[in-house]
């Protein structure tokens, strides 16, 4: 019945989720009711008859019950320490259920067992309980925090046993009670420390786990407190109370979890709670030691004196607690004092520091400076004053522009800008910058972009003076290339100057080499001596270059041989400069005293297809030897061959300047797909002649002579034009993100109306900027000496920069100028999977282009493995003849009706190609 009610008790407070676990009580409860029946009917009827000893054999199935239980819920536990803690706890229930079988065998049998039996149980519960502190705060605490909760923790275990001595010790009845009392006592004082306990580790509440226990062991102490005071041997009702609270304590135990509460609230409520309790208890204790002499009398002396020991516990403890405390307040304060020993170490080392820093900038050859993004100096270095000349608070406030030279200021404000634009950015750059002394001199600089560090927030830089170092290395460079009588170039920098000039031929240059040798000059030194003979060279070498352009090179080769490069300059242009430089000698020369005249034969040669540098220097010094052979004073063309060419490439000339007029010009456009997608991307527009009579006329041929004379202007703009009403009418065609290119020459650049007319063709055709990309050379960018380039950009086209890799200032100029796409050789695509592989090359480029967020096109993809290569590679664009060939509008026009209908892409013109 007892057993019956406890599990309604505690089936009332477990919710409906929980209900399975108490059914594991079910079975060890059936089986110990059996067993105490059994045993009684068999032993003592008599006594069964009477209902003595059943209150024990209640509480004996009740605490097996609960040892099932808690068993049973440590093999479920989920983490160690929950399994540790449950078994310890199911030791407790063991000892507890031992104390009540010893208590049964003496009620039922009448035989008094030794005091041991009596004694044993609670000593057992403590020490397994007590061990619960050890597994749980080991690993949760440091140790000085769990010895400091384990004192608390004793201190309230001993107030909250002896509070129980005092307050009932005089009302009990020895002959019935004391084993009760005893009881009492030891669950009181367990109920208190597993409080401070569960306040510091916050484990998880609900309806199991600590809670339960606490409720549980609440309930065990008022059943036992009315058993001490009741002292019946028969049958009682606190029975009842007393089961159903080891049932509830025990489901808590079974349950228990050290899991964190997730209320930060509670937890922060818990720890003040905990922190009072044992204050709580040392006030409590200080009236208990006066309540134990006013409210024991004489009868009681046990109790009496194991309340005061109790009492002294306390007191002991709280000495103990104190002493621990205060070691701790002087172990923090020695730490606090060493910490503070430390800081003050380290503010002195970080004094000298900054003392060693301050000597350092102030006596380096270096200037260190900060400055706002928009260029506004805000701190220099003392250093300023020996580089150039100003005080360090004279330019704080000032724009740095102002200093520098006028051809540096877009270079530096760019570079400026660049880094100013991202976090963490540093470029090293050379400038020049005005002394205060009105001089000019040469800064290394480097600059770092440290806008994101509170303590600068500004762009660090720091530069030096190498003005000397630039001058010396000038002068180094200077007469390792350069003839030191004349001043002129050496045969040294005359081959590397030609060997750059056949490198950039890819984009369309004309290279040619003159080669002049002065008539019997030998007569002059051999008749006026060497001196005047140096002296007439030096004469020589000024009129040559007064005949040539600055982009000319002469040169002097030894003797009395000179060779001239020129490039760019058309047949007609190289014959007119050879004549100019024939005739600047016809004047005399003044050579000690003496006028002297002197002549010259020179030899000029071409750049063919497959000429390289020293074939083409050899060429025209065997054409100055012809010259001399047929009479000297006269200029020669190498081989005969070469001059009929030369009179070919002079008519089809004059067949350009028709071919615009009579409408023999044509436009081919190539299809560009995207690598990642197969999508058409955009369309190129070539330009493609058809001569009456020559037939198909490469662009290589007719180009370059469009250029010389000028007519490139008019036939781009026709290009223009018809490139713009095309892509209209794709967009119109259903592709209205479908881009065109075409190309635009140096000599088109160079027009001051090119962007007028570029917006004019956008204007009358409708087509948006967006949709259209203008294509140019390395050798076109370098001459945008107007800033033409921004402004097309400013009109929202796209800028590619063609046959990109082919001449070598790529690198300097793509920061300077807007690109917005490279288009790769097709000189390195063709080498792919060759002996001369250029993957690195590309991959180069193409991560180059990333990092300064352009697109890249392959061009002159003709093989499949050239296809796959590059997709590898990450271009993000591709064309050549595997993919499509040049196309006529019409068949251009379908190809863009079947993308926009789905049904082609790249793949489908591979495999039709």
């Amino acid at each position: 019945m007892a057993a019956a009610s406890s599990l309604a008790l505690a089936g009332g407070l477990a919710p409906p989720r929980v209900w399975r676990r108490w059914q594991l009580l079910l079975a060890p409860l059936f089986a110990g009711a059996a067993m105490v029946g059994a045993f009684a009917m068999l032993s003592r009827a008599d006594q069964v008859a009477h209902l003595a000893g059943w209150n024990a054999a209640a509480l004996l199935v009740t605490g097996m019950a609960g040892l099932a239980a808690i068993v049973r819920g440590a093999r479920e536990a989920k983490t160690e320490v929950d399994r540790q803690v449950r078994l310890n706890l199911a030791g407790a229930a063991f000892f507890y259920a031992f104390g009540q079988m010893a208590h049964l065998v003496a009620q039922v049998s009448g035989v008094r067992l030794s005091l041991a039996f009596d004694t044993i149980p609670i000593i057992g519960i403590t020490i397994v309980v007590g061990l619960c502190w050890w597994l749980v705060l080991r690993k949760r605490y440091p140790h000085t925090e769990q010895l400091a909760i384990t004192l608390d923790s004793a201190v309230v275990f001993c107030t909250a046993g002896a509070a129980s001595l005092v307050l009932l010790g005089s009302q009990i009845d020895h002959g019935g009670g004391a084993l009760a009392l005893a009881y009492t006592v030891m669950f009181s004082s367990a109920l208190g420390a597993t409080v401070v306990l569960n306040l510091a580790i916050t484990p998880r509440r609900g309806p199991s786990g600590w809670v339960a226990v606490v409720v549980g062991v609440i309930t065990i102490v008022i059943g036992s407190t009315w058993e001490a005071l009741a002292g019946s041997t028969i049958w009682a009702p606190y029975t009842v109370v007393q089961g159903s609270g080891i049932l509830v304590a025990g489901f808590g135990c079974a349950t228990w979890s050290a899991e964190l509460d997730p209320s930060l609230r509670f937890r922060q409520m818990a720890a003040r709670v905990r922190g009072w309790l044992p204050l709580a208890a040392v006030t409590v204790a200080s009236a208990l030691i006066v309540g134990n002499e006013l409210m024991t009398n004489g009868g009681d002396e046990g109790i009496r004196l194991a309340a005061d020991a109790l009492l002294a516990v306390v007191l002991l403890l709280c000495v103990v607690r104190q002493t621990m405390l205060l070691r701790e307040r002087g172990r923090i304060t020695s730490a606090a004092h060493e910490a503070a020993d430390r800081e003050l170490a380290l503010l002195e080392d970080l004094r000298m520091s900054e003392q060693r820093f301050r000597s350092l900038v102030t006596n380096s050859s270096d200037v260190f400076l900060i400055i706002s993004p928009n260029g506004t100096v805000t701190y220099q270095s003392p250093a300023v004053e020996r580089v150039l000349g100003y005080g360090p608070d004279d330019r704080l406030g000032r724009q740095i522009f102002e200093l520098t030279h006028p051809e540096d200021l877009s270079f530096v404000q760019a570079a400026l800008g660049e880094i100013g634009a991202h976090p963490g950015a540093q470029r090293t750059l050379e400038l020049r910058s005005k002394h205060a002394d009105g001089s000019w001199r040469v800064l290394e600089a480097t600059g770092r972009n440290m806008t994101n560090d509170p303590t600068i927030r500004g762009i660090v830089v720091n530069y030096r003076d190498v003005t000397e170092r630039k001058t010396l290395e000038e002068q180094l460079t200077h007469q390792a290339f350069h003839d030191p009588l004349t001043g002129l170039a050496n045969r040294a920098l005359f081959s590397d100057r030609v060997n750059h000039a056949m490198r950039r031929r890819g984009d369309r240059r004309t290279v040619s080499v003159l080669f002049m040798d002065l008539d019997d000059f030998k007569t002059i030194n051999d008749s006026l001596g060497h001196i005047a003979g140096d002296v007439v060279l030096t004469q020589v070498s000024q009129r040559l270059r007064a005949c040539l352009r600055p982009e000319d090179t002469v040169a002097r080769l030894g003797g009395d041989e000179f060779a001239i490069l020129l490039e760019e300059a058309s047949f007609t242009e190289v014959g007119v400069i050879a004549d100019r430089l024939l005739a600047s000698l016809q004047q005399p020369f003044e050579a000690g005293n003496k006028q002297v005249h002197i002549g010259a034969s020179m030899g000029v040669a071409f750049a063919g297809e497959t000429s390289d540098a020293d074939e083409l220097l050899r060429n025209a010094d065997v054409a100055m030897y012809t010259a001399k052979g047929r009479g000297k004073g006269r200029i020669e063309i190498f081989e005969a061959s070469m001059h009929a060419a030369v009179v070919t490439r002079l008519e089809l000339r004059a067949d350009v300047e028709h071919a615009l007029e009579r409408g023999e010009f044509r436009l081919r456009y190539q299809p560009v797909y995207d690598l990642a997608t197969g999508e058409l991307h955009s369309f190129e527009a070539l330009l493609r002649w058809r001569h009456p009579v020559r037939g198909d006329v490469r662009p290589g041929e007719f180009i370059p002579l469009a250029e010389e004379t000028g007519l490139i202007v008019p036939i781009g703009r026709w290009i223009l034009e018809q490139t713009c009403r095309q892509a209209q009418a794709w967009r119109e065609a259903g592709r209205p993100d479908l881009k065109a290119s075409f190309n635009l020459s140096a000599r088109q650049l160079r027009e001051s109306r090119i962007v007028e007319w570029v917006a004019d063709a956008l204007a009358a055709t409708r087509l948006p900027a967006a949709n259209l990309i203008v294509e140019l050379t390395e050798s076109g960018i370098m001459q945008d000496d107007e800033g033409r380039l921004h402004e097309l950009r400013g009109l929202g086209v796209q800028l590619a920069l063609d046959d990109f890799g082919t001449g070598y200032s790529s690198l300097s100029y793509l920061s300077r100028f807007p690109i917005d796409i490279l288009k790769i050789d097709r000189s390195f695509v063709s080498s792919l999977g060759s002996r001369h592989d250029e993957s690195a090359l590309i991959r180069s480029v193409v991560q180059l282009a990333s990092s300064m967020k352009l697109k890249t096109v392959a061009e002159g993809i003709e093989r499949l493995d050239q296809l796959e290569r590059v997709k590898e590679l990450g271009c993000d664009y591709g064309q050549g003849f595997l993919l499509a060939k040049p196309m006529d509008p019409i068949r251009a026009t379908r190809l863009v009706s079947e993308t926009a209908e789905g049904s082609t892409n790249m793949a489908t013109e591979a495999a039709g190609a």
